[in-house]
C-alpha cells in the first residue's frame, strides 16, 4: 500500500488577511497529527538518487533557468497567537509582469520540514501574506518561493521562524525626525528614522502621519499611513501657514508607540535662515578633541530642539568663505555644544558654527572662536604581546606578535613598538635598550638563548614619546643546542683517556669534532628518550645504589650490554664532573630528540658565534 499523502491546496490571490490553506494529509491510514499536515522529511535520498518526500521516492527537479529571480521571505511578523505576517520582496522576471507572479508559501513545524510538492497558500502579485488559524505558542518554519504563470519556479531554501503569540509591547521609535516642503504646491515631506520591534519586521511596521495647525495633533485622525516606508509626502489646506506634524509607529499586532515629537513645516518652500550667533567657546577636552559651545539659535519654522547645528574647524583665522578648507567638522541637532575631534594635539583652531533649519536654511555670525587641543599625555591603546614562536624547528629565531596598538594623535602606521627580554619573569629592564623596535607593524622577530626560557614583553610608544601602560609577559622556550651546550659539557667533562681522542679502552668518543657521529654510532642515546640512553645513565649512575629505586649502578651491565661508570673515574685525574644543571641540559636534549650538529665539525645557530677556545657560544 503507498504511504504517499494526499493533499488538496486552493490558489489565492492578493496581501495581508488571507487566510491559510487547510491541507488535510493522511499518511497510510492514520491521519498526520502534526498542525497543518505538515510532518514531512525532505532532503533524505532514496538508495537510487532520488529524495524522500511525502514518503515516497521522488526525483526533485533542478533548478529552472526560467524561474523568476527572488530573493526569498524577508521577515515573519506576530499578528497574534494564531496568526503570523509575511513579507517580501518583489520578485523578477524578463518575460512575466511583476503583478502576474505567484509566491508559494510552505510551512512547517520543525526547521527544513516544508513540503515543496504542497503550498499552504499561492499568492499572486502581492508581497505579503498572514497565516491565520495557527496553534497559539507554536513555532513555524516558512520558505517562500517565487513562480511564474508557466509554473518555472525558483528553488530557494531560505527560511525564517517565528512563534504565534500574543504581542503587547510597541515598537521602539524616536517618532518625526524632519518636515518640509514637498515637490508640489500644497505638499509637505514628512520623514522619520524606522522603529524597531521585537516581534514585527521591518516591512509589517506602519506609520501614522498626524498634521495639525497647533498642537497637541496626535490626538486627531491621521493624514497618511504607510507601511515599511520612512517618509511621506502630505498635502495641507495652507501652505503658507507652519503646519505641526507627529508620527507614530504601530507593528503589526497593533501596538501603537505614544511619542509626541514634532517637527514643523509650511507647504510653502521655507527660505529664511535661522537667526544665530555663532560660537560662543571652545574648551579643549582631549589632544585630539575641543568641546565647543553655543546659545540656542532660532527659526520662523523650525523648532528650536531640530535646528542643526555645523561647527568647523580651521587651522587660520576667518573669514571662512571655503567651508571645504576645513580640517574638522561636527555636527548636532537641538544641542547646545558640538565636540570635533580628529585634531592635533597642542595646536590653535578657529572655530566657525552655522545653525541649519529643517529646509536646509544655513544662518549664524561668521565670526569664529579660538581654541587649543591639550599636549599629548596619553600613551597608546595596547594589549601587549599575544604569541611567540620560532620562525622554523631548526631556529633560534622567534616571531613575537601583537595586534596593532591605537592612539589619539600617532596614526597606527607611526606607532613605535619596543619587544623587551628577561632571562626570569618579570626581570626586563625597560630602561636599556630593547631586543627589538619596530614602527608601524605587529609582529618582530629576534634571537633567544638556545636551551632557555626568555621572557618577552612589547610596548607600544606614539610620537610623543608616550608609552603603553600594563606589561603582558609572553614566555618561549628554545630548543637545546648541540653545538652551543652539549657539546661544551663533554669538552669540560672528559677525562683524558676516556671519551676522548687518544682514549685506550672502548667508550663512546665525546671529543670534538666526532663526538655526535660516535654517540649515533654506538647507540647510547635513545631519542626523546632519556632514561633508556646509555648516555644519560652514564651521568647520573652512583657507586652503589643500596636498593635505590630507579637508580643506575655504575660498573652493573645494562641489559643493552653497556656498562655505566662514574664520570670522572678515580683513577685518572679529573676534569670537572657535570653539574646537575649541565646534566639535566642532556636529559633536555635527548627528550626533545637529540639533534646533532649543524655540521660536523663545531658551529652556531645563525645570530651566535662559536668560540672554539672556549667551546661556548655567543650573541653577535
Amino acid at each position: 500500500m503507498s504511504t504517499r499523502a494526499s493533499n488538496r491546496t486552493r490558489q489565492v490571490s492578493g496581501g495581508g488577511g488571507l487566510s491559510l490553506l487547510l491541507v488535510t494529509s493522511l499518511v497510510g491510514a492514520a491521519a498526520c497529527n502534526s498542525v497543518l499536515g505538515l510532518d514531512y522529511t525532505v532532503g533524505v535520498k532514496c538508495g537510487d538518487g532520488t529524495e524522500l518526500v511525502d514518503g515516497t521516492c521522488q526525483r526533485v527537479a533542478a533548478a529552472d533557468p526560467k524561474a523568476p529571480a527572488f530573493a526569498g521571505l524577508a521577515s515573519i511578523s506576530v499578528v497574534g497567537p494564531t496568526s503570523l505576517r509575511l513579507d517580501w520582496a518583489q520578485g523578477v522576471s524578463p518575460t512575466v509582469a511583476e503583478a502576474d507572479l505567484r509566491y508559494r508559501v510552505f510551512v512547517a513545524t520543525r526547521s527544513k520540514g516544508q513540503d515543496f510538492h504542497a503550498p499552504v497558500a499561492v499568492v499572486t502579485g502581492a508581497t505579503t501574506h498572514t497565516l491565520e488559524g495557527l496553534e497559539a505558542n507554536a513555532t513555524y518554519y516558512v520558505v517562500v518561493r517565487s513562480a511564474d504563470p508557466a509554473g518555472h519556479e525558483e528553488g530557494n531554501l531560505y527560511e525564517l521562524s517565528a512563534k504565534a503569540q500574543a504581542d503587547h509591547a510597541p515598537p521602539e521609535f524616536g517618532g518625526v525626525t524632519s518636515a518640509a516642503p514637498g515637490t508640489g504646491d500644497g505638499r509637505v515631506k514628512v520623514s522619520w528614522a524606522p522603529a524597531v520591534d521585537d516581534l514585527s519586521g521591518a516591512a509589517a511596521i506602519s506609520y501614522l502621519v498626524y498634521a495639525g495647525l497647533a498642537p497637541p495633533v496626535h490626538e486627531g485622525e491621521p493624514v497618511a499611513t504607510v507601511t515599511g516606508q520612512t517618509s511621506v509626502e502630505v498635502t495641507v489646506a495652507k501652505p503658507e501657514t507652519p503646519y505641526h506634524f507627529v508620527v507614530r509607529a504601530k507593528d503589526a499586532a497593533g501596538n501603537l508607540d505614544a511619542n509626541t515629537r514634532e517637527a514643523v513645516s509650511k507647504a510653502a518652500h521655507d527660505l529664511t535662515p535661522p537667526l544665530f550667533g555663532g560660537c560662543a567657546k571652545a574648551v579643549a577636552v582631549a589632544s585630539n578633541q575641543v568641546e565647543v559651545s553655543f546659545t540656542a539659535g532660532s527659526d520662523d519654522v523650525t523648532p528650536a530642539t531640530d535646528l542643526d547645528y555645523d561647527v568647523y574647524a580651521f587651522t587660520d583665522p576667518g573669514p571662512h568663505a571655503d567651508l571645504a578648507a576645513a580640517v574638522g567638522h561636527a555636527w548636532v541637532r537641538g544641542a547646545l555644544k558640538a565636540t570635533v575631534g580628529n585634531l592635533a594635539a597642542d595646536s590653535t583652531y578657529y572655530f566657525l558654527c552655522q545653525a541649519r533649519d529643517l529646509s536646509g536654511n544655513v544662518g549664524g555670525n561668521p565670526v569664529d572662536v579660538k581654541g587649543k587641543t591639550d599636549k599629548d599625555v596619553t600613551p597608546p591603546d595596547f594589549v601587549g604581546a599575544t604569541g611567540a614562536e620560532a620562525t622554523s624547528p631548526e631556529s633560534y629565531l622567534v616571531r613575537v606578535e601583537w595586534p596593532p596598538a591605537t592612539d589619539l594623535q600617532t596614526p597606527s602606521a607611526k606607532i613605535v613598538y619596543d619587544v623587551f627580554t628577561a632571562s626570569k619573569a618579570g626581570g626586563q629592564d625597560f630602561g636599556g635598550p630593547a631586543a627589538a623596535t619596530v614602527t608601524g607593524q605587529t609582529w618582530a622577530e629576534l634571537l633567544v638563548r638556545p636551551g632557555e626560557t626568555t621572557f618577552l614583553v612589547a610596548r607600544a610608544r606614539d610620537e610623543a614619546a608616550n608609552v603603553s601602560v600594563g606589561v603582558q609577559e609572553i614566555a618561549v622556550t628554545a630548543r637545546v643546542n648541540y653545538d652551543c651546550q652539549i657539546q661544551p659539557i663533554f669538552d669540560r667533562s672528559c677525562v683524558p683517556g676516556c671519551h676522548t681522542l687518544g682514549q685506550k679502552k672502548y667508550n663512546p668518543i665525546l671529543a670534538s669534532p666526532v663526538s655526535y657521529t660516535f654517540i649515533v654510532a654506538d647507540g647510547v642515546v635513545k631519542k626523546k628518550q632519556p632514561e633508556e640512553s646509555w648516555l644519560y645513565q652514564d651521568l647520573v649512575c652512583a657507586p652503589s645504589c643500596n636498593g635505590v629505586p630507579g637508580c643506575v649502578e655504575c660498573g652493573k651491565p645494562l641489559p643493552s650490554g653497556n656498562v655505566p661508570h662514574f664520570m670522572p673515574e678515580a683513577k685518572v685525574p679529573p676534569n670537572p664532573a657535570p653539574s646537575a644543571a649541565e646534566i639535566a641540559l642532556v636529559y633536555k636534549w635527548i627528550a626533545e630528540g637529540a639533534d646533532g650538529p649543524l655540521s660536523p665539525w663545531p658551529g652556531a645557530p645563525p645570530g651566535y658565534s662559536y668560540d672554539p677556545a672556549t667551546a661556548a657560544c655567543q650573541a653577535e
